[in-house]
């Protein structure tokens, strides 16, 4: 007598007109790495089918439809700090219709991830339960599943199986990897569409995730598509408001719209030319650094890193030397590992340098003496002397700034990965007027600590790791000269995007954040990471509004808000900012720029800027993000590797009298690597409270079984 397999086995029968017909056996497709664990084995117990590959996307396919990726509690949290399960996420709603975060725990210890009475109704960037609820905010698909047990798991799996195709080994393995042609088979949004233009269709205003389908049925391509009229995308868009919103877009171009701050050349069609040589021209950055730029400033916005921002005014072309590049990049190295030892976190550092050349100016003339000239607006328009031949705007100095930028990105790039940058040289960074100084003593004794670690590291054989000698680095400039920038945007060959690529990340600025203006109708347009400068004249319904035009799929790294107001202005303003951009729902990172708002003049007439009321600014930045729970995301700075008297008081004591030894700027004053220094000290300072005070919270909350989870 043969013995009837087990229920729970998967070849299970059923009697019908006295045959005995025997059910598909279950497959799992799983990747090679999950075989670490002992969920496979689990799974082939229970009567599946294993099908080990390498899968791109993914741990566990389950059908053609499921997706599945897993993790453990202590894997959550490190996927939530590293960034990477952002992107896991994205590409599994990406290629599959229901995709699955499976989430284990042992029934056997109670865990928490934080305390009762650290949960409130806010969304707040430094709890585990905002992160996931924004996760599922963002990724409307997705469906997080609880697991007690590998066992359970395998039983969920095999009810999540019922009524569904067995997944395809071929296709899955081929998913998530794009063809010659850019196409990427059983991508949910595209399946035979060219992958590039669906992502620049969902990108649209107005398009959203019920909608772009029927469009992608209603219209061949992005050409037929701008050529709709707002009747026919009503039709395919399920709605008037969304589709005159597409309609508009479409419809808009920034040269239709009002500029500012933008220069009046008297031979049109000298620029005309120079505009078409630089387009001709190879980008500067690359989309691909762009991205990545917004995946790290994605981790800034949630509190898992913290953004350091800092360069010159404005670029000048007499000051353009290696050495000069060198100082201002030695300084955000010392300040990025001061930061990094005290928040022990990751520091992107990002330089106001290769093509901060463009300055706004408050009136379009200057008048000395009697004699009115129109104002300098910075060397890729017009020189500083105060003559009429030097102020007239000269489109060949936008060649000229273009070869700048290259020639400071190209230097740039080899102190980042030719060995400069490397942990080993870290007392070697410390520049020769700052070596006998408070700030250089404090930094030496932090440069001995960390050689200590480093020897730790060499005799366990860590030390060739690539980090340890390579830093990443990435530039930006305010987007002012909208011709200039135009010049040099391009379309990304791999996503079908548009990104300017003079730089790495711009920002609108105070005078040029119009909601109908051409600076953000530009902006808007292009994919790069974004700030946007506010003062405490920004009201609170504009900023969102701002932010939604800006960034209308909320995407996490997209946008930098960076404030600007005094310290007195910014305890009373910022608050309701923090509160209306969070009541919206919309993922910034909120960085203080404690320059601009702090500049005065000094009795012998040149402009300045205190170091205590800056440094007030800051303090104020702090605790306003203390008070509301977020986070602060980072610091934007005017500064300069050199050894200059431009901002008074510091340790070192710049005083009024000072001032005319060595102010060299073209435009405002600028912190001196002393200075800079000092100021670093005081953000990992600040950085190192709030880390011991969220450590403190993980001890209270994360208990599981008298371990920390």
């Amino acid at each position: 007598m043969e013995s009837q397999p087990s229920s729970s086995q998967n070849s299970i029968t059923r009697k019908a007109g006295g045959r005995k017909e025997v059910e598909k056996e279950m497959q799992v497709i799983v990747d090679m790495r999950e075989f670490m664990s002992s969920l496979p084995n689990v799974l082939h117990q229970k009567g599946m089918r294993i099908i080990p590959v390498t899968l791109e996307v993914g741990d566990y396919i389950l059908s053609p439809l499921i997706c599945v990726e897993r993790k453990s509690i202590q894997d959550l949290f490190m996927s939530f700090t590293s960034g990477r399960l952002y992107h896991q996420v994205e590409t599994m709603v990406r290629y599959y219709r229901i995709p699955v975060l499976l989430i284990e725990f042992s029934q056997d210890k109670s865990f928490s991830f934080q305390s009762a009475s650290d949960i409130g109704d806010d969304v707040t960037p430094n709890s585990i339960i905002s992160k996931l609820s924004l996760l599922v905010m963002h990724f409307p698909r997705l469906r997080i599943i609880w697991s007690r047990s590998l066992h359970a798991t395998a039983e969920i799996f095999a009810s999540l199986k019922a009524n569904q195709d067995e997944p395809d080994e071929a296709k899955a393995i081929r998913i998530g990897v794009p063809s010659e042609e850019g196409i990427v088979e059983n991508d949910v949004r595209a399946e035979n569409y060219n992958t590039s233009g669906v992502e620049f269709l969902r990108r649209l205003p107005g398009v959203t995730d019920s909608n772009y389908r029927a469009i992608m049925d209603g219209c061949k391509s992005l050409s037929e598509l701008a050529l709709l009229p707002v009747e026919r995308l009503t039709e395919l868009m399920g709605g008037q408001k969304a589709a005159r919103t597409l309609r508009d877009f479409l419809d808009a171009n920034w040269k239709t719209k009002q500029a500012h701050q933008l220069p009046e050349y008297p031979d049109k069609g000298e620029l005309k030319s120079v505009l078409h040589t630089l387009s001709s021209f190879p980008p500067i950055v690359f989309a691909g650094e762009a991205r990545k730029l917004e995946e790290r400033i994605a981790s800034a916005a949630v509190g898992n890193a913290f953004l350091l921002q800092g360069g010159d005014c404005a670029e000048s072309f007499k000051e353009f030397n290696a050495n000069n590049i060198r100082d201002t990049f030695r300084v955000l190295l010392q300040m990025g590992v001061v930061l990094t030892f005290g928040a022990q976190m990751p520091i992107i550092k990002v330089g106001r340098m290769a093509g901060q050349f463009a300055k706004p100016r408050s009136e379009p003339f200057e008048i000395k003496d009697g004699v009115k000239l129109p104002s300098y607006r910075g060397d890729n328009i017009n020189a500083d002397a105060f003559d009429e031949k030097s102020r007239i705007p000269d489109p060949q100095r936008l060649i000229r700034a273009y070869l700048q930028s290259v020639g400071t990105l190209n230097l740039l790039r080899a102190f980042a990965t030719g060995g400069y940058a490397a942990m080993q040289r870290v007392s070697q960074w410390n520049l020769d007027f700052v070596l006998h100084s408070e700030q250089g003593d404090r930094y030496m004794e932090l440069a001995r600590r960390v050689d200590e670690a480093l020897g730790f590291m060499a005799a366990a054989g860590l030390i060739d790791h690539p980090l340890m000698n390579t830093t990443e680095f990435w530039t930006s400039h305010e987007c002012l000269h909208l011709p200039y920038e135009q010049a040099l945007t391009r379309e990304d060959s791999t996503t079908g995007l548009f990104y300017d690529c003079s730089a790495h990340m711009l920002w609108v600025g105070e005078r040029t954040r119009q909601l109908d203006g051409a600076h953000v109708e530009f902006l808007r347009g292009v994919s790069n990471p974004l700030g946007i400068k506010v003062s405490d004249k920004m009201d609170p319904k504009e900023l969102v509004k701002l932010c939604e035009i800006l960034n209308p799929h909320n995407r996490p790294g997209r946008l930098t808000i960076i404030v600007r107001m005094g310290a007195d202005n910014l305890r009373i303003k910022l608050p309701h900012l923090i509160r209306a951009i969070r009541q919206a729902g919309l993922i910034v990172t909120w960085v203080s720029d404690p320059m601009h708002g702090n500049t005065i003049k000094a009795p012998c007439g040149l402009k300045t800027r205190p170091f205590d009321a800056i440094r007030a600014e800051l303090r104020a930045f702090f605790d306003v993000h203390d008070q509301e729970g977020s986070y602060p995301g980072g610091v934007h700075l005017e500064m300069t590797g050199q050894n200059v008297t431009e901002c008074v008081g510091g340790s070192k004591a710049v005083t009024f009298d000072d001032l005319n030894s060595r102010y060299h700027t073209h435009c405002d004053p600028r912190l001196n690597a002393s200075q800079s220094l000092e100021l670093a000290f005081a953000i990992a300072e600040r950085l190192r409270r709030k880390r011991l005070r969220s450590g403190d919270g993980i001890l209270r909350g994360h208990n599981v079984g008298g371990s920390v989870a």
